[in-house]
């Protein structure tokens, strides 16, 4: 429910964030165990000039979804594949902070090879 972070996010991102964020695997589940990331840096946008994208691999195969309500874990029904992926977010200056201004599509293994340990 805490929305300060709208503050760093602009364009058509602002309302994309906002549409994953409403929805019922966010507002209404948790998760136990570990999420990792890794492979994090940062480079020049090849389409946006003076913006950086800033990409990370995402790693929550150590993790079990849980109801919210009741703390119970639900059954992952996600390929296996599914659970590393590389997500870029491109970030811009705006105002004097930088901002998500786009995301790109997630690639997920095997095309995000470094993602998997």
């Amino acid at each position: 429910q805490d929305d300060r972070w709208t503050r760093y996010v602009s364009g058509d991102a602002l309302a994309a964030l906002k549409e994953n964020l409403s929805e019922h695997s966010v507002t209404g589940e948790s998760f136990t165990g570990t999420i990792s990331f890794s492979h994090l840096r940062a480079y020049p946008d090849p389409t946006t000039a003076g913006a950086v994208d800033v990409s990370e691999c995402f790693d929550n195969s150590g993790s079990r979804n849980t109801r919210l309500a009741t703390g119970k874990i639900i059954t992952d029904r996600i390929p296996a594949d599914q659970h590393y992926y590389r997500n870029t977010d491109v970030m811009a200056r705006k105002n004097g902070q930088w901002n998500v201004v786009s995301v790109y599509p997630v690639v997920y293994y095997p095309q995000a090879q470094e993602c998997k340990p």
